[in-house]
């Protein structure tokens, strides 16, 4: 449906960034599966064929940035397009709060856990009903391999997700995984990992 509401309206961005946002989904969920997929590349072409109608299109540089962050893209092209995002994104809008949880998964994805987990606790108080908020908490409390206190950070994203949305069948598999580690950990079977020391440019760079 969203391919054929493109199809019918070429340059609406809203439409666009809809069915960018699916392929975004589709292709990382596919890719953790083991299976390639061509999602990540035609979500490329779309969102930059938006900003090419609208160079200060919010939604499609928020999406883009996600893009690179998931396909193992330019980090830095990754950063700069949430400042633009940000820039043009209305005072107050949903969107900001958005834009600062994936600045967090940037920075954890750079290894900058500390500043990452400054972040999104402030967005988690900011926003306590946001479900993205404790998802992104529990994803860098993993990455610290501190699997007990993700486990009930995704318990926490879960309970504040639609009951029934595809979020919270998310979640549920993200709860068994995270399971798994915590029995695997206990067991011996897990070895440690040394948290990766933050990149120097990441943990300088500027405040939200």
């Amino acid at each position: 449906l969203l391919r054929e509401a493109v199809r019918l309206a070429p340059e609406d961005p809203v439409q666009t960034a809809r069915l960018a946002d699916l392929l975004i989904h589709k292709a990382a969920a596919e890719s953790e599966a083991g299976a390639r997929s061509d999602g990540f590349q035609e979500a490329k072409e779309l969102l930059e064929t938006s900003l090419r109608g609208d160079q200060k299109a919010p939604e499609a540089q928020l999406l883009l940035a996600q893009l690179h962050r998931r396909s193992g893209g330019d980090l830095e092209r990754a950063e700069w397009l949430l400042k633009q995002s940000k820039k043009n994104s209305e005072r107050g809008a949903e969107r900001h709060h958005r834009i600062s949880l994936e600045r967090a998964m940037v920075l954890l994805t750079r290894g900058d856990l500390d500043g990452a987990e400054a972040l999104v606790r402030d967005q988690a108080s900011r926003n306590p009903s946001s479900h993205r908020a404790f998802a992104t908490l529990a994803a860098v409390l993993e990455g610290r391999q501190q699997f007990i206190p993700a486990h009930a950070e995704f318990l926490r994203a879960k309970e504040r997700a639609p009951q029934g949305s595809l979020w919270a069948a998310r979640y549920d598999g993200e709860l068994l995984r995270i399971q798994a580690l915590i029995e695997a950990q206990a067991a011996g079977l897990l070895e440690p990992t040394p948290a990766p020391e933050a990149d120097a440019e990441a943990s300088s760079g500027p405040g939200d």
